[in-house]
């Protein structure tokens, strides 16, 4: 189905929005209460959100959103869609909707609003998007509209799908409360911009101000924003400006797993040993570990 065929689901969510306090650099909801966010990465095809995908378990996911959020859970990051398989595509082609992944959303926002848990959510998984790229309904040997893995970053075209993502994202779901925020690239990377760190900036820019723009004129407001880094590009492409620093970004978002007590821990103390937090700005840490 094309975008124009989805109605936005009714606007009735009571879930403050969240935001960076202006007096501290740290996070509240619109009444000033603070709020901290505590989870994981999830994603579409993994266990504990598999069954929402057709409604082939609701009642599994639901039971698991009331347990993590009993249990001190508040937020969850995960990928507009999961592409490791060939069913689990937000767009296919480009444009068209997936019917099946738009419930998916409806139900998952619903059910987030409802134990108080909201999403950092990111347009790409972009992880098994550059392994299997050659499949994915973006790629211009497939009718999308990138020829080049290297060129996700700045191809006009490329771009432009993304804003087209992002909105019929943001109309449809952008209402909620349940969205925490926006990573406006998992990981981002100069590989994907032409070896051109400044690249990066130019992305930002663009997909920012399309972002805040259009739920400013929708909402009058808008979500957070960051963009992803995996660590040790912090140093070895000095991404630090742009990660802590760029004047879009409400806050800060960095991978650290790459760091043998990280990823291969032997105890519950070291990986805590391990992270440096910064005081730039708000600075979100997730993706603790490779499995979230």
């Amino acid at each position: 189905m094309k975008s124009k065929n989805f109605k936005a689901i009714d606007n009735d969510c009571q879930l403050d929005w969240i935001q960076v306090d202006s007096k501290s650099p740290y996070f509240v909801t619109e009444k000033g209460e603070s709020w901290t966010p505590i989870g994981q990465n999830d994603a579409i095809t993994w266990p504990d959100l598999q069954g929402l995908f057709l409604r082939k378990d609701v009642n599994f996911v639901y039971n698991h959103m009331n347990y993590i959020a009993a249990h001190g859970v508040t937020c969850i990051r995960i990928m507009m869609e999961y592409c490791h398989t060939e069913n689990r595509y937000l767009e296919k082609p480009v444009g068209r909707f997936n019917a099946n992944m738009v419930r998916f959303w409806d139900d998952m926002i619903l059910i987030c609003e409802k134990h108080n848990i909201r999403l950092l959510i990111t347009p790409f998984d972009t992880f098994w998007m550059n392994r299997r790229w050659k499949h994915h309904p973006y790629n211009q040997a497939l009718g999308g509209p990138c020829r080049s893995k290297r060129q996700w970053l700045i191809s006009p075209e490329m771009i432009y799908c993304i804003k087209e993502r992002f909105t019929f994202f943001i109309e449809r779901w952008g209402h909620s409360g349940a969205i925490f925020g926006w990573d406006l690239w998992n990981e981002i990377s100069p590989v994907h911009a032409g070896n051109n760190v400044k690249n990066l900036n130019s992305y930002i820019d663009e997909i920012s101000t399309h972002i805040r723009n259009l739920e400013m004129r929708l909402f009058s407001k808008s979500h957070v924003q960051t963009v992803s880094a995996f660590a040790p590009l912090l140093q070895q492409v000095n991404l630090h400006k742009i990660i802590f620093q760029h004047p879009l970004l409400d806050f800060a978002s960095t991978h650290f797993y790459h760091a043998p007590s990280i990823d291969r821990p032997r105890n519950a103390t070291d990986a805590a040993v391990t992270v440096r937090w910064s005081r730039k700005s708000a600075h979100f840490l997730h993706k603790l570990g490779k499995n979230g």
